[in-house]
């Protein structure tokens, strides 16, 4: 499965992968498993990023129309999900790179 962009969380706690098969995945760093995923994304997720102030707010770019979208991580009891906030539109090519 090729990986397009990896994002280590702040706190160390998380790990967040972009693909190509359209998936923005979460992991748990200490555990190494994929606890929380999101197909949102229409095409190939291009790149992810951590907001350097929060370990529980994150963005990923992509191809599709072209997009931004930001994330929420949230922990509810034993379950962690991934909750999109916002999605930014207007830009006029593929997202490749983002810095929050």
């Amino acid at each position: 499965l090729p990986y397009t962009d990896v994002s280590f969380s702040t706190d160390g706690r998380f790990i967040a992968t972009a693909s190509v098969d359209k998936a923005l995945r979460l992991w748990d760093a200490r555990t190494r498993t994929e606890i929380a995923s999101s197909m949102a994304h229409d095409s190939s997720v291009t790149c992810v990023q951590f907001a350097q102030h929060s370990s529980n707010l994150l963005a990923s770019g992509g191809g599709d129309k072209p997009l931004v979208r930001v994330w929420e991580i949230k922990e509810e009891g034993a379950e962690v999900v991934l909750g999109e906030l916002t999605v930014l539109a207007g830009h006029w090519a593929y997202v490749t790179a983002l810095a929050f």
